[in-house]
């Protein structure tokens, strides 16, 4: 049986999951609404409640990965021991998998809960946050580096860090998606390298997957946040309208 894989939509998710020193950001895909998923009581651990199965769950980032097998219908993840970091959490289900993010910060303001209110919180669009995870209502006025890498930028700056935005198009009949994402070098070379091999397969030749390249990740940020066809400008200051990797392109190459 194939397994479906229903990833965060950037500009379509929610951060609304806070514990003591962790940021939850949930998976709102209709799709995979039998999972329930929070953080618990205490605030220390993951809460799976599912009308599936639960085979297995995933944390992992560049440096960190820890797999938990659950076969159950319910589980408490515990994220004690989790390291600080920007972290993807896999759950596997029967017949999907559905993601979603965690960050454990150093620490956390006793009153961040009150800083994302329901007004702040508006399901359907993309939200930024500050570096005291407050929701940015206008212009950002720090870089999304920080929100991607976690960390300041330390001066001097030896090396600055390439950002590309992704569109990535799954073509698998009804359970086709779209997921649009800004993402890291590193992350942007794995998606390119994963399509490829895909497109040499009769089912992943219809994905389609398109990156260019970031020049100032804070500007494009504002201005595609309030204008999704922004990335289609046959000119700007901030990206570069020629794609870095097209799968159409690709594909020719390969015929």
């Amino acid at each position: 049986m194939a397994i479906k894989i229903y990833t965060l939509l950037m500009l379509a998710s929610t951060l609304i999951g806070y514990g003591q020193n962790v940021t939850l950001l949930k998976n709102f895909n209709p799709k995979v609404k039998e999972l329930k998923h929070s953080l618990n009581e205490s605030r220390d651990s993951l809460n799976l409640i599912c009308e599936s199965k639960i085979v297995k769950v995933e944390i992992y980032n560049e440096d960190y990965e820890e797999t938990f097998a659950i076969e159950d219908f319910h589980s408490l993840i515990p994220l004690e021991d989790l390291p600080e970091g920007k972290f993807v959490v896999d759950v596997q289900l029967v017949d999907k998998i559905v993601e979603m993010h965690i960050i454990k910060h150093k620490n956390l303001e006793e009153d961040t809960d009150s800083a994302l209110n329901k007004d702040d919180i508006i399901e359907g669009n993309g939200m930024m946050l500050d570096e005291e995870f407050k929701v940015i209502k206008n212009s950002p006025k720090i870089s999304v580096e920080f929100l991607l890498t976690g960390s300041k930028r330390k001066n001097p700056v030896k090396k600055k860090q390439k950002f590309y935005w992704i569109v990535l198009e799954v073509c698998n009949g009804s359970n086709s998606y779209k997921s649009m994402k800004l993402v890291s070098e590193n992350v942007a070379e794995k998606m390119i390298s994963k399509n490829k091999l895909d497109a040499k397969t009769d089912f992943g030749k219809r994905n389609k997957l398109t990156v260019w390249e970031v020049y100032n990740s804070s500007e494009f940020m504002k201005n595609q946040v309030a204008d999704p066809n922004y990335i289609n400008s046959t000119s700007s200051d901030f990206f570069n309208v020629a794609p870095y990797y097209t799968s159409t392109k690709n594909l020719i190459a390969l015929q």
